[in-house]
């Protein structure tokens, strides 16, 4: 019997069990749903996070850049890099992000010589105090705007050896 001879309703019937089904069913439109929804918020929170270490990364970096611009100063001694050691309060040094201060704090301090045992060597003349070999320590403290946490560029440290004025014994 071909399918032209069948009745109507047996017809219908054939079709029906040889058409296929179109379109998701509402399980498969909610599992989609929830793994778009899983997908999109992993992305979103990637993007925070390499955005907070992007910032992270480029205070640091500002950090660094004062810590050394006062150690090249206190190296140098012009009178432009002398009065920087005049003013330890807060400011602003990226006119990009002017919500951030930086706190840079330092201190100066004399080291003392090792001087070589008198008992063995022949008399030496002791230099003044003038000439001396002196350290200086910076800290650069800033707070995080993302985050509000404290950080701290650890002591940046810099070592200077004036020149020695001899006095005759």
């Amino acid at each position: 019997m071909t399918c032209l001879e069948m009745p109507a309703a047996l017809k219908a019937t054939a079709l029906k069990k040889h058409h296929l089904p179109t379109g998701f069913t509402v399980m498969e439109a909610v599992v989609a749903s929830t793994i778009l929804t899983l997908g999109l918020s992993a992305a979103l929170q990637l993007s925070t996070e390499i955005f907070s270490a992007s910032q992270a990364s480029r205070h640091l970096e500002i950090a660094s850049a004062l810590a050394q611009d006062l150690a090249e100063c206190w190296q140098i001694q012009t009178p432009l890099c002398l009065a920087q050691f005049s003013n330890s309060g807060p400011f602003t040094a990226s006119s990009s992000d002017e919500s951030q201060t930086f706190i840079r704090t330092w201190s100066v301090s004399s080291l003392a010589l090792a001087l070589p045992d008198v008992a063995s060597s022949p008399t030496i003349v002791l230099p003044t105090d003038e000439a001396s070999l002196q350290e200086l320590k910076i800290e650069v403290r800033w707070t995080a705007s993302v985050t509000g946490r404290q950080n701290l560029l650890g002591n940046w440290q810099v070592r200077r050896a004036s020149t020695p004025v001899w006095n005759e014994p």
